[in-house]
C-alpha cells in the first residue's frame, strides 16, 4: 500500500503521470535492488506500478465518458470490454509461451510475466484514451 501511495504522490510533480508512475516504479526498483529479498520487492514494485497505471486509465475514462455523448459513450463501453477481454488473452498467451521455462528458472515469474503484460497494455489504453 506504502509503494503504490508513493507511486500516486510522484504523479503530481512531473508534466505527465505517465512519465511520474514509470519514475515512481524505477526508484522502487532501485530500493529493491538493496533489499536482500529483491524477489518481493521487485513483485511489490510491479503490482503498485500496475495499480497507479490501472488508476491512471480509469480517471482518463471517466473523463472521456463524461464529456461524450450518449451514443460515444456506448461505444466506448462496448470497446473497453472488447480491449479487455483482448488485454487478458493476449497477456494469458504471452506468459503462457514461457510458463515452463520461466517458473524453472524463478518460480512466480509467469506472475511477473502477465503483470508485466497487463501494465503494458494498461499504458497503451490510457495513451489510446488521450486521443479521444
Amino acid at each position: 500500500m506504502l509503494l503504490l501511495t508513493l507511486l500516486l504522490a510522484a504523479e503530481a510533480h512531473y508534466s505527465s503521470p505517465y512519465d511520474a508512475i514509470g519514475k515512481a516504479f524505477d526508484r522502487c526498483v532501485d530500493a529493491a535492488a538493496e533489499s536482500p529479498d529483491f524477489d518481493a520487492d521487485y513483485a511489490q514494485c510491479s503490482k503498485a506500478e500496475l495499480k497507479a497505471r490501472d488508476a491512471a486509465l480509469s480517471r482518463r475514462y471517466a473523463i472521456v465518458m463524461k464529456r461524450s455523448s450518449p451514443a460515444q459513450r456506448e461505444r466506448l463501453r462496448a470497446s473497453e470490454r472488447l480491449w479487455i477481454q483482448e488485454r487478458d488473452q493476449n497477456c494469458q498467451a504471452e506468459a503462457n509461451a514461457f510458463r515452463a521455462e520461466a517458473n524453472a528458472l524463478k518460480p512466480g515469474a509467469w506472475d511477473h510475466m502477465f503483470r508485466t503484460c497487463l501494465t503494458r497494455y494498461t499504458w497503451k489504453r490510457t495513451e489510446w484514451l488521450e486521443t479521444q
